[in-house]
């Protein structure tokens, strides 16, 4: 919002509720001039400093999660924010001495000319106050927030590697096919999140197309910055590599995205080939190879990563 919509919202207020206190009152005429000038200060005053407590509240980065936290240094400047903060802080300050002020200048007016000037003054000096805020940056990053994947605080696996590798269909298989679709800054893909079921509990299981699927060197700053936010959610890494090369890449560039991975996240991390159906004179180290086309294979993978993960 711009500071000149913002005091018209809040003079067009203040007008309203003066108008009723005047009819209101049941005192002289001169009397109701003055308590209807009071009424106008208040409301107005009253508008402007709910809108800035609102500002710095919704910017309040200590409400977040890391993870969130992170994501929205990258996504908004994070410094002109805390200045626009801090601007906003002290014309409170300013604005509530001058409310104190006129306040009784208005209750002790001698008649409604002196209550109307007075009023009016207020209005300009608190105009000038406003017209030098910028929302911009704060409103811009509560708008970013509503961007944000939603992420469950629960165990967790992030799943990891090149493009058509059989990720989300691992995924999917130990989900039973029931994936919550995240938006993720900065990329044109989504999050793929599913919940695998194990005994009484859940993990959550995170697939992260355009996110840990190519060498660190093909990333700007910003999509780097994205990647590391991921460090706050765990350290949990399923990295699925395709011996087969059939998804397109070839083996030496699957394992070099692998220990990059490795050095950046230094995770807890679970190497599963896949398409072992598929013959291929190439191998890889891995602690399970299977095939995408077996049941049985899914069902094994489900008990290998939670002995992996969650009973070591």
């Amino acid at each position: 919002m711009k500071p000149e919509k913002l005091l018209d919202i809040a003079f067009r207020q203040a007008n309203r509720s003066g108008q009723q206190t005047k009819k209101s009152m049941a005192v002289r005429k001169e009397k109701r001039h003055i308590y209807a000038d009071l009424e106008r200060l208040k409301v107005a005053y009253g508008t402007i400093n709910s809108f800035l407590m609102n500002q710095l509240e919704s910017s309040n980065l200590d409400n977040l999660t890391e993870f969130n936290k992170s994501l929205m240094e990258t996504l908004v400047d994070s410094p002109k924010m805390e200045r626009d903060k801090k601007k906003i802080m002290n014309s409170m300050q300013i604005i509530k001495r001058l409310k104190n002020e006129f306040e009784m200048k208005i209750k002790f007016s001698d008649n409604k000319m002196q209550s109307n000037e007075y009023r009016k003054e207020f209005y300009g000096r608190l105009s000038s106050v406003v017209k030098k805020l910028d929302f911009d940056t704060i409103e811009g990053y509560t708008k970013e927030l509503q961007t944000l994947p939603k992420i469950k605080h629960m165990d967790t696996i992030l799943v990891a590697g090149y493009p058509n590798v059989g990720k989300s269909y691992l995924v999917k298989n130990l989900s039973g096919h029931k994936i919550n679709i995240q938006p993720y800054p900065f990329t044109t893909k989504e999050l793929l999140i599913g919940y695998m079921p194990h005994r009484f509990d859940t993990v959550q299981l995170i697939d992260t197309p355009g996110i840990l699927d190519r060498p660190l060197e093909k990333r700007n700053k910003i999509e780097l910055k994205a990647m590391l936010a991921l460090k706050h959610i765990t350290r949990n890494v399923i990295f699925i590599i395709d011996p087969s090369e059939t998804c397109g890449y070839s083996l030496e560039a699957q394992e070099n995205l692998l220990k990059e991975i490795k050095q950046t996240f230094k995770p807890k991390i679970m190497v599963i080939a896949t398409k072992k159906d598929i013959p291929s004179e190439k191998k890889t180290e891995s602690d399970l190879s299977i095939s995408n086309q077996s049941k049985e294979d899914i069902e094994l993978v489900h008990d290998e990563i939670i002995k992996f993960f969650f009973k070591g």
